[in-house]
């Protein structure tokens, strides 16, 4: 079908509008429904998509697949209690539904419940040694129940006996590495990493992104910010947390979730589709505010309006949400604008740290310059200057977070996080791991623990395999 075939592109909007051509003639369609809520779900339209997969269900004879779908729709919008749900059905209509198993254990592993995600997924890798979404599953959890050594040698043996396809394959890769790391068999370890990011396939265009940093910073410039100064909302309200990837976002968000004043709302994706709406088209994956020709402060006004009511729906009785998607340092500009009484917080970690991290994770989203070192290392300068350049000409404050003090120093700095915000202090917020909120990012395991040390200078377990990242970053390492 090509609406199946458009979603596996990466076109969800293509797939949408097949679908629907398909059921303006057949509106019982249960493929197309099925593909179209998938597409949905791919466009961040997480609502529709979910009442899209109820219908599926109602209308198919076996339901297992789709009720996982839905499992991922209901995790998105941190519907977990409803996820479980849907997923003991998939279970119960079809017992031997690996993915229903794998899919089970992930959701234990990512709320931390992790006697109930043992409970699932060592029966299931008895009965599907050779499953690689059970395989996958029990690599992500293998760490947490204690058996590193004896998941490394199963996710092993399944690379050597099956012919995966290049993204299953891809997976194993990275849950190798991490737990090789973990381990402290860093030259391993890196040999999986290197062999995961090489199987991806993606495409990055460093010139062409180093390119619209330029126009982002010429297009806000001083007089851009004079010209639109009476725009926006007065809101309080919004805590945008920015950084790289992997440079501590989360672990800010959860010391602030832990304030009964704050509601931590997650990486949102409503600034990015602002950008988008006054951009317009761009081929790049991220929007990138560097045409802002014909912007005035009524609209402003209106996107910031729009903002506002969903994070008050979000969380009507919060005095602060915060609203942790990294990549949003791109539209500060926008934001001062939107908000000019927001809170700005941004996360800094040793590039080289940084960067690494970056490579042994598997973010299968927007972030196609992951993948290579030299285009790690290339993001990280262009985002780099372009906060110089936000230091600059930002008319509002920006509280800065540096990873290694926050680790080496919490009390003082998480005091610190919370003033920034204009908040009394909680003690609460010293113990982030104690709470039961579930992070929803690869970060959601590290927020778990008390806050630890270890990964400050861990690129250095990497010297001898990093040198085109540390000679593109060009500090004294």
């Amino acid at each position: 079908m090509m609406a199946q075939r458009a979603v596996q592109a990466k076109q969800p909007g293509r797939a949408v509008q097949l679908c629907r051509q398909v059921l303006a003639s057949n509106p019982d369609s249960v493929p197309a429904l099925h593909i179209l809520a998938i597409a949905l779900n791919e466009q961040d339209k997480g609502d529709e998509a979910i009442q899209m997969f109820e219908r599926v269900i109602e209308l198919s004879d076996n339901p297992a697949a789709p009720l996982c779908d839905m499992s991922q729709a209901l995790m998105g919008a941190q519907r977990y209690d409803e996820a479980e749900h849907a997923l003991r059905r998939a279970i119960e209509s079809d017992p031997s539904f690996a993915f229903a198993l794998g899919a089970l254990a992930e959701l234990y592993q990512l709320t931390g419940e992790h006697e109930k995600g043992r409970a699932v997924i060592e029966p299931a890798v008895r009965d599907h040694p050779d499953d690689p979404r059970i395989a996958l599953a029990y690599g992500a959890m293998g760490v947490r129940i204690g058996q590193p050594r004896v998941v490394r040698e199963h996710l092993e043996r399944l690379l050597a006996g099956q012919k995966l396809n290049a993204p299953t394959r891809s997976a194993v890769l990275f849950r190798l590495a991490e737990l090789c790391d973990h381990l402290g068999e860093y030259d391993v370890a890196f040999g999986y990493a290197e062999k995961g990011n090489a199987l991806v396939a993606r495409r990055h265009d460093p010139a062409a992104h180093s390119a619209s940093i330029d126009r982002v910073i010429e297009a806000w410039s001083p007089g851009t910010f004079e010209a639109l100064a009476d725009s926006g909302n007065e809101t309080q309200r919004p805590v945008f947390i920015v950084g790289m990837p992997r440079s501590g976002t989360s672990l800010v968000e959860q010391i602030l979730s832990c304030h009964p004043g704050v509601h931590a709302a997650g990486e949102l994706v409503e600034i990015p589709r602002i950008a988008r709406a006054i951009r317009g088209p761009t081929p790049l994956p991220t929007p990138h505010l560097d045409k802002i020709d014909g912007l005035d402060a009524g609209a402003l006004a209106q996107h910031a309006e729009q903002y506002a009511e969903h994070i008050e729906q979000l969380a009507p009785d919060a005095e602060r949400v915060t609203d942790k998607l990294p990549d949003n340092f791109l539209h500060l500009g926008l934001i001062v604008r939107l908000f000019p009484n927001a809170s700005i917080i941004h996360c800094q970690r040793d590039p080289a740290d940084t960067c690494v991290s970056c490579y042994f994770k598997d973010f299968r989203g927007p972030y196609n310059w992951s993948y290579r070192q030299e285009w790690l290392g290339s993001f990280y300068n262009d985002y780099h200057r372009l906060m110089e350049h936000w230091r600059d000409t930002l008319d509002i404050p920006m509280h800065e977070v540096p990873y290694r003090t926050l680790v080496t120093e919490p009390e003082p700095v998480s005091r610190g996080i919370v003033e920034s915000v204009g908040l009394e202090w909680d003690d609460a917020c010293l113990r982030p791991h104690e709470s039961d909120r579930v992070a929803g990012t690869l970060s959601t395991e590290q927020v778990r623990r008390p806050v630890y040390t270890s990964s400050v200078g861990r690129w250095r377990n990497y010297r001898e395999h990093i040198a085109p990242l540390l000679e593109i970053l060009g500090s004294d390492f």
